[in-house]
């Protein structure tokens, strides 16, 4: 995977856990500093990606369905190591 690909992959799952977070598009993209637009637009991409629904729109907003409740955990690990983390990197015998 290049780094792009990678970058574009971590968007995905910022935005993903943004959504389940604020459980609003607008907020989530208010929180990630983008637009609306592009983070409905990363989501469907994550849940074509995954091919099933990850929310349940609903006039109150948005609610995890049970594929996307499985797959939060797993976001935030992915995210978590993802993120620099100097001190590991200095005591990793490998890095």
């Amino acid at each position: 995977m290049n780094d792009a690909q990678r970058d574009y992959d971590i968007a995905r799952l910022r935005t993903f856990i943004a959504i389940a977070k604020t459980g609003d598009l607008q907020a989530a993209a208010e929180q990630l500093n983008t637009s609306h637009a592009q983070v409905s637009v990363r989501l469907r991409s994550l849940e074509d990606h995954w091919g099933v629904a990850l929310f349940k729109r609903t006039p109150s907003g948005m609610i995890l369905t049970a594929a996307g409740a499985a797959l939060l955990p797993e976001a935030r690990a992915i995210l978590a190591e993802s993120s620099p983390n100097p001190i590991r990197k200095r005591h990793d015998p490998g890095g």
